[in-house]
C-alpha cells in the first residue's frame, strides 16, 4: 500500500472511498509509529511485542539496511538510468529476515504454552487505567475531533493491543450520556 502510493500502482482500487481509506491508513500507521519511535523506550509497545529481531544483532542489521538500502540504489540509478556502469546482476545478500504472520504467531501460541508452563503470569492491567484514557474523550461533549480520538487511541495500545479505532469510537458513542 505504501509503495503503491508513490508508484502510482494502476491496480489498486480508485475511487473515492478506496482512495481516502488508504489515505486514513496510511496517516494512521505514520502517527502510530510516530508514537511508538518518540516513546521512551519503543520495544515495549505492542507493536514490537514477539517480534525476534528485538535484540541488539537485530537492531543493528535493520538499522545497516538503510545504508544497504540507499547504497544499491545508488548503484541501481548508475547502471539502469543514467547508464554509466555496466548492469550487474548479482543476488543480494538479505541482511534482514522476514517472517509471515503465521510464522510470528506460531511462535507466539509456543512463547505463551513455554510462559503458562513455567507458571509465570504476567500483571494484569486494571481497567480503571484504560478508563481514565478514555475519559478524556467526554470532555468535548457530542462532538470529539478525530485527532482526540487518535491520540487517545496511541495512549490505550501502550496499556493493551486489543483496543482499535472503532473500539474507541463504540466505548464513547455508549458511554457519552452517562458522563456528560
Amino acid at each position: 500500500m505504501l509503495l503503491a502510493e508513490y508508484v502510482d500502482d494502476v491496480v489498486m482500487s480508485q475511487n473515492t472511498h478506496a482512495i481516502k481509506s488508504r489515505k486514513d491508513s496510511l496517516w494512521s500507521l505514520v502517527e502510530t509509529l510516530t508514537f511508538v519511535f518518540n516513546h521512551p523506550n519503543p520495544t515495549e509497545h505492542y507493536l514490537f511485542e514477539n517480534i525476534p529481531e528485538i535484540n541488539e544483532e537485530g537492531i543493528r542489521k535493520i538499522l545497516s539496511f538503510y545504508e544497504t538500502g540507499k547504497l544499491r540504489f545508488q548503484e541501481v540509478l548508475e547502471e539502469d538510468v543514467y547508464k554509466t556502469k555496466p548492469r550487474t546482476s548479482k543476488r543480494r545478500i538479505r541482511s534482514v529476515n522476514c517472517y509471515s504472520s503465521s510464522e510470528l504467531n506460531l511462535e507466539n501460541i509456543k512463547n505463551k504454552r513455554n510462559r503458562a508452563d513455567n507458571s509465570a503470569q504476567e500483571p494484569i492491567v486494571q481497567p480503571d487505567t484504560e478508563k481514565n484514557i478514555l475519559a478524556q474523550l467526554f470532555r468535548f461533549g457530542d462532538c470529539v475531533p478525530d485527532a482526540e480520538f487518535l491520540k487517545v487511541l496511541t495512549e490505550l495500545q501502550t496499556v493493551s493491543s486489543n483496543w482499535t479505532e472503532k473500539r474507541v469510537k463504540t466505548y464513547w458513542r455508549n458511554n457519552r450520556q452517562k458522563n456528560t
